[in-house]
């Protein structure tokens, strides 16, 4: 568990999908669900966000706890929380990554200045780490005891079954894989039959923060043969694609591969061939997946860009 003379460390597995175990850490006012010897956060700078830049509790039990400040340092959406507290004098990074049965969470707390050089370091470490054990122990209990609850799509996956499915699949099984299947909407999985189609996609789309629009392989000349043959009939997801764009709440994240531009030899010819009814995606960048070897790193940056866009704090402030 260490990886140095200061250094105190723990990781347990959550049973739960990485985006809950992350919104659930960085909602510092369920820090004393987990953290048994903190209050519940006072007002402080930056309070109304979440996570805030800085907090304020009561350390320890009355008429003994001491006035704490922690500051929230650094923020790697998805991967990683850094704290720094006063009292305490040390640094708490939690380090989160996706794992096949759930999230792997790792805790390493170091001291910062006087505490450094404090000769009491080696004596307490023991304990120091088996309490911080039994601290993330306290969070797993937690959150696997929340696995039943209903839950809440966050990303419109959107794309054509017919033609887009067998890449397009592997697009959604990537983010389910990270986010976990209840968080990502796909009309096929998550519309059953009998199901007002148009208020289910209108629903979906108010919850979800961001809306992934996949396009395989001839997009738009598939779009310009279903606009002449379908005779006035809807074409879904294109509809899903404008109520979208139309949105101030959900970002837009295009994703192509390769021919989905088919005849297009620049960027310029590629934005021609975007019709005027979703001529927004004009102004939006568009996200590559290549073939293997490459599909890997692609879907990685992928997936770090609906992070980015998720709006952690909304999310986590919307509790």
């Amino acid at each position: 568990m260490s990886n140095g003379v200061n250094t105190i460390s723990a990781w347990v597995l959550i049973e739960r999908p990485i985006f809950d175990v992350f919104e659930y850490v960085c909602d510092i006012r369920r820090l004393p669900e987990w953290v048994p010897f903190y209050t519940a956060p006072k007002a402080s700078e930056g309070i109304a966000e979440q996570p805030p830049k800085s907090f304020e509790v009561d350390f320890g039990m009355k008429p003994w706890a001491l006035a704490e400040t922690v500051k929230c340092i650094d923020v790697v959406p998805g991967r990683s929380i850094t704290f720094q507290s006063k009292v305490m004098a040390q640094t708490a990074t939690y380090v989160f990554e996706p794992a096949p049965k759930g999230t792997i969470m790792t805790a390493t707390h170091v001291p910062w200045g006087m505490a450094m050089v404090s000769p009491w370091m080696a004596f307490v470490r023991p304990s120091a780490e088996h309490l911080l054990m039994q601290i993330l122990l306290q969070l797993k209990a937690r959150l696997e005891g929340l696995r039943y609850s209903p839950p809440q799509p966050r990303i419109f996956f959107s794309y054509r079954r017919k033609s887009d499915k067998y890449t397009g699949g592997r697009v959604y099984e990537a983010l389910a894989r990270e986010f976990g299947e209840g968080a990502v909407f796909r009309d096929i999985d998550s519309i059953s039959t009998g199901d007002a189609f148009a208020e289910r996609i209108e629903e979906a789309l108010r919850k979800c923060k961001v809306f992934v629009a996949f396009m395989g392989p001839r997009w738009f000349q598939i779009l310009e043969k279903r606009k002449r043959e379908n005779e006035g009939r809807r074409d879904w997801v294109v509809v899903e694609l404008q109520k979208a764009l139309a949105s101030r709440e959900v970002a837009v994240l295009p994703v192509v591969v390769e021919g989905t531009f088919a005849g297009a030899k620049s960027l310029e010819e590629e934005l021609k061939l975007i019709p005027g009814e979703i001529e927004g995606l004009r102004a939006l960048q568009i996200h590559r997946l290549r073939p293997d070897p490459d599909f890997k790193s692609d879907m990685d940056r992928l997936i770090m860009a609906v992070w980015e866009k998720m709006d952690i704090g909304t999310i986590v402030g919307a509790r």
